[in-house]
């Protein structure tokens, strides 16, 4: 009786011992398994959530009937999606809801991509490829891919491509091929070898979009009949190459970082914003009506680093890009008051536990902007306390001991 009282005591003192150090990563569990195995069940017929009924998001895709709505929460999936049936894929928060790999969407209109971080395609490929028509890409973080950001081609027609951050992929930000009738409009495009390509299309229009940092060209254009206007060009050696397409709504046309060094004794026309001398690119033709302001509102702020995951240092580099020239720049740490800085930066000696931040920016024509919130957390690694480990080691020692005791007693 007694050897029934002490055996459970025994290992509930061994399993507090494994807790304290991690109880599933302890060599008792190596190789056990554990999952929940059984049909999805999905709450409505006309929706489908990822992770909650299908694991991967391509699983769910192939699952779906058509016009259904795949809604996709925070998380990292290692996947390359192929989308080919008319589908709204949404995910919960674009900061956090990230796909590493690849998506194409071909062979079925209508589809929708929203919500996502998409990043690191391996060499040769496209963050999104798009050779179907009539869909929507927009509100996306699309950055660190092997070729191009967006991608579309073959005869594709009517897409929108809105409200997208997309940066630092390997060749173009976006790039249309063969590709007509297209809207791409308030994307912030930065750090590629051209920030835009367009070759063989036509009658696609480019409103309200940032290029920036690009290190070849802001757009290059071996197309015509296609209308560019109120767009910023900034901090790229050639912010356009074209000769025939139109850089203006006959109203206005087109912020250019490099303007007033180009023609330091124009001058504003009535206080309209517009400059009195026509913006020559090049490639032979000019914007008629270029700003004396970027336009927008505000400027754009996409924050690099921190990301939305944990940390085991307390020294996190803060870097940012500003899609327009600042006279103020600050951040805002869990709500706090914010801290003025004059560029990229370092937070310092963070403790362990969760974290909110916001970069605002303040351009020269006095609007400020935000970035959208970043969520981190830092979790140094912790040695098990001495102290601990000993008296967790005596309490073993003596239910041994009282183990072996016990047992030759009842003997």
């Amino acid at each position: 009786m007694r050897r029934k009282i002490i055996l459970p005591v025994f290992f509930c003192l061994l399993f507090l011992s494994a807790t304290s150090e991690g109880l599933f990563n302890s060599p008792i569990f190596a190789g056990i398994d554990i999952q929940f195995v059984g049909k999805p069940v999905i709450a409505d017929q006309n929706i489908i959530f990822v992770p909650q009924d299908y694991s991967k998001i391509q699983n769910a895709i192939d699952a779906a009937n058509p016009d259904d709505v795949i809604k996709v929460k925070a998380g990292t999936y290692y996947e390359a999606l192929s989308v080919y049936k008319p589908l709204t894929i949404m995910g919960e928060d674009k900061n956090a809801t990230i796909i590493v790999g690849r998506v194409t969407v071909g062979l079925s209109n209508h589809v929708v991509v929203r919500g996502f971080t998409i990043r690191n395609a391996p060499s040769l490929f496209c963050g999104i490829t798009v050779y179907s028509n009539s869909n929507v890409i927009s509100e996306n973080i699309i950055k660190n891919n092997g070729e191009d950001g967006i991608w579309l081609w073959y005869n594709t027609r009517n897409n929108t491509i809105s409200h997208n951050i997309i940066e630092r992929n390997t060749f173009c930000g976006i790039s249309l091929d063969d590709s007509t009738d297209n809207m791409i409009s308030e994307n912030f495009i930065a750090n590629h070898q051209h920030g835009m390509m367009i070759t063989n299309s036509e009658n696609n229009t480019m409103i309200g979009n940032t290029f920036m940092n690009n290190s070849h060209c802001g757009v290059h254009l071996d197309s015509s009949n296609n209308v560019i206007y109120h767009n910023n060009f900034v901090n790229s050696p050639v912010h356009s190459h074209d000769s025939t397409n139109t850089w203006d709504n006959s109203v206005e046309g087109n912020y250019w970082s490099d303007y007033e060094e180009k023609y330091p004794d124009a001058e504003e026309i009535d206080d309209s914003g517009i400059w009195d001398t026509p913006y020559e690119m090049d490639g032979d033709n000019q914007d008629n009506y270029p700003l004396t302001h970027p336009w927008g509102s505000s400027p754009t702020i996409s924050i690099i680093s921190p990301e939305n995951k944990t940390y085991p240092v307390e020294d996190i580099p803060l870097i940012f890009i500003v899609s327009q020239p600042t006279s103020w720049i600050g951040y805002s740490l869990d709500g706090q008051a914010n801290v003025t800085i004059t560029g990229n930066t370092t937070l310092s000696g963070l403790s362990d536990g969760s974290y909110s931040l916001i970069v605002y920016a303040r351009n020269t024509a006095g609007n400020t902007g935000a970035s959208e919130m970043v969520y981190f957390s830092i979790e140094i690694p912790q040695h098990f306390p001495t102290e601990i480990a000993a008296v967790v080691g005596i309490i073993a020692i003596v239910g041994a001991v009282v183990f072996v005791y016990f047992t030759k007693f009842k003997k």
